[in-house]
């Protein structure tokens, strides 16, 4: 083994030799491509190809809404964000499991943030405010594709999306400011923080808002 390490020293000094390396000696093939030469749209290309197989929820990425909130929206879908259970489940110590919101069920993704007492009623609250009709969701998977499959109006549909992610972002707030800061859960504040939030996203990082505040907090639609 001593030997072969030495001859392989060897030619490669012998490569270096004078400070030129002859590419044509060394480097690699990309052999997706013919001449043999690393392209990215090429690569590309080759992963769009494979076959993929995705089972869940519809996710809209729209610009208006922070990346920070879709990211957290997704992994939700997934079941993937830190509450309790999945926290025990990862062997990770915890005073409870229980919700920390309703005090009644254990605190899975779908219990916290669509299940749950507390955020049935900041649903009922947020479409009311989208003039959209009384709906029970049985989790995740329901609530988010009811917000990609909703009306015709693209301008509408995005405006419904951002209320259902937002009002998901501050019901997993409202959680955490309760653990950690022991604040209670107030309904009226998180309605508050959605239609503020929502409001200041299309006004700032799109030009779909020609309304004030005022006429938001009555109708996302005015």
């Amino acid at each position: 083994m001593e030997e072969e390490t030495r001859l392989d020293l060897e030619n490669l000094q012998s490569l270096l030799q004078g400070g030129v390396v002859n590419q044509s000696q060394i480097g690699f093939r990309f052999k997706f491509n013919s001449d043999g030469r690393f392209s990215v749209n090429t690569l590309r290309k080759m992963i769009d190809s494979i076959p993929t197989t995705y089972n869940g929820s519809s996710i809209t990425w729209l610009k208006a809404i922070p990346l920070k909130i879709l990211c957290f929206v997704w992994k939700a879908s997934l079941g993937r964000i830190l509450v309790s259970t999945n926290l025990a489940g990862m062997g990770i110590l915890v005073n409870s499991t229980v919700c920390y919101l309703c005090d009644s069920s254990q605190e899975t993704v779908d219990n916290l943030l669509v299940v749950c007492p507390i955020a049935k009623e900041a649903m009922d609250r947020i479409l009311k405010w989208c003039g959209l009709q009384h709906a029970q969701f049985t989790g995740m998977n329901a609530f988010l594709n009811f917000a990609a499959s909703w009306g015709n109006y693209p301008k509408k549909k995005e405006k419904v999306t951002a209320a259902f992610y937002a009002l998901l972002w501050f019901i997993w707030k409202a959680r955490n400011n309760k653990i950690f800061k022991g604040l209670n859960t107030n309904l009226a504040k998180i309605t508050d923080e959605v239609i503020t939030h929502t409001y200041l996203w299309f006004k700032h990082r799109t030009s779909k808002v020609g309304c004030s505040l005022i006429d938001w907090s009555i109708s996302p639609f005015s």
